[in-house]
C-alpha cells in the first residue's frame, strides 16, 4: 500500500513533464463568422467582436495532450527496468517503519446537522517527517455523501517559457485548471470517501475534507475513521516506546500501591500533599488539555501561514 503510494511520489518528485503540450487550437482563427458583425460597425467594434470571439473560441477548442500510461511513465522516470515496485517491508524489515495512529470521528446531531468541511492541509509539521497517510473509513452511520479533494503546488515560473502570443491567456483553464494572476495550485481530483474504503496518500498533496450533512435530520448521524501516518522510514522519530508514562493520575495510583514503596506507608493526606506538590511532571488532565488546545492552535497558525504562502505563489503571463 505505501509501497506503491511513495513509488507514485518518488516519480512526481521528478521534474520532467509527465504530459508533453503545446498551445494548439482546432479552429482557425481568421474563419471569423461573417453575421459576427452588424452594418453599424465601424473598425473599432469589428475588432472588439472579432477579439471576443478568438477568445471564447480559445478557450473551447484547445487541443487536450495525450496522457501516456501512468505506469510506463514512472518506470522510465525512475530507470526502472524490471516489474514496477518498491517493497518497503524488504527495505526495512531490520530498522522496522514508524507510525502515528490516529482515531477520529465527526458527529451530527439534529441541532447541529451539518459539517462544513476542513481547511487545505499536509499532515504534520517538519519535525514530524510525515511521509505518507492511509485513511480508514470504518463507519458512516446517516450521512450524506462526501468526498476527500486533493492538490498540488506547480512551478509559475515555468510559466516564462511557454510559447504565448500576446495577450493569450485562454489555454490556461483548459490545460491546467489554473487562470492567469491565479495561485499556481493545480486540483487534481476527489475521492468518494465511502464506508469500508482505504484511501492512502504521498504527504506532497495537499488535501481537504469536503461538506456532509445528516441524511435524516431527525435522527443523528457519525463519520468514523482511522488514519495511520507513515514517518520518513530514513528518519527515526521520538517514538512513544521511549516516552515514560505521563499522566499524573496514573503515578498517584502507583503511589498507593505496594510500587510505590515506602511512600503508601504515609498518611492519605500526605500522600495527597506530595500529589499535589508536583507542578511540571507528571502532568494532570487539566494541563494535558491546555497544551492540547496550545498545540492545535500551533498547527492552524502553521496551516493557515503555509496556505498563505502556497496561494501569494501565482502565474503572471507577462505581456510581450
Amino acid at each position: 500500500m505505501w509501497s506503491q503510494t511513495l513509488l507514485a511520489a518518488s516519480a512526481m518528485d521528478n521534474t520532467e513533464i509527465r504530459l508533453p503540450w503545446s498551445i494548439e487550437y482546432d479552429f482557425d482563427e481568421e474563419d471569423v463568422p461573417a453575421d459576427l458583425y452588424s452594418d453599424d460597425d465601424d473598425e473599432d467594434a469589428q475588432w472588439d467582436k472579432a477579439h471576443d470571439w478568438k477568445q471564447s473560441m480559445r478557450e473551447q477548442h484547445v487541443i487536450q495532450p495525450e496522457a501516456p500510461h501512468y505506469r510506463d511513465w514512472v518506470a522510465r522516470v525512475l530507470n526502472y527496468d524490471g516489474d514496477l515496485e518498491l517493497d518497503l517491508w524488504e527495505k526495512f524489515k531490520s530498522k522496522g517503519l514508524q507510525v502515528i495512529v490516529k482515531f477520529a470521528s465527526i458527529h451530527l446531531t439534529p441541532e447541529k446537522s451539518r459539517y462544513d468541511g476542513g481547511s487545505w492541509h499536509y499532515e504534520g509539521q517538519l519535525n514530524d517527517h510525515i511521509v505518507a497517510t492511509s485513511i480508514y473509513y470504518y463507519s458512516n452511520e446517516n450521512i450524506t455523501p462526501s468526498s476527500l479533494k486533493f492538490r498540488h503546488e506547480v512551478n509559475a515560473e515555468d510559466a516564462i517559457e511557454w510559447p504565448y502570443s500576446q495577450n493569450e491567456h485562454e489555454f490556461m483553464n483548459p490545460l491546467f485548471g489554473i487562470g492567469n494572476e491565479e495561485a499556481a495550485v493545480q486540483n487534481i481530483g476527489e475521492v468518494d470517501t465511502k464506508q469500508g474504503r482505504l484511501v492512502t496518500f504521498p504527504n506532497t498533496l495537499q488535501h481537504q475534507v469536503q461538506p456532509f450533512k445528516l441524511e435524516d435530520p431527525t435522527k443523528p448521524g457519525h463519520r468514523k475513521i482511522l488514519v495511520v501516518f507513515l514517518v520518513d522510514p530514513h528518519t527515526r522519530v521520538i517514538s512513544t516506546a521511549n516516552v515514560p508514562p505521563q499522566r499524573k493520575d496514573w503515578w498517584e495510583e502507583v503511589l498507593n500501591t505496594d510500587s510505590g514503596k515506602r511512600l503508601n506507608r504515609l498518611p492519605q493526606e500526605l500522600r495527597d500533599m506530595i500529589v499535589d506538590s508536583v507542578d511540571d511532571f507528571p502532568i494532570d488532565m487539566e494541563t494535558a488539555k491546555k497544551m492540547r488546545v496550545e498545540l492545535m492552535g500551533e498547527r492552524r497558525t502553521y496551516v493557515e501561514n503555509q496556505n498563505r504562502e502556497l496561494e501569494e505563489n501565482t502565474f503572471s503571463l507577462c505581456e510581450h
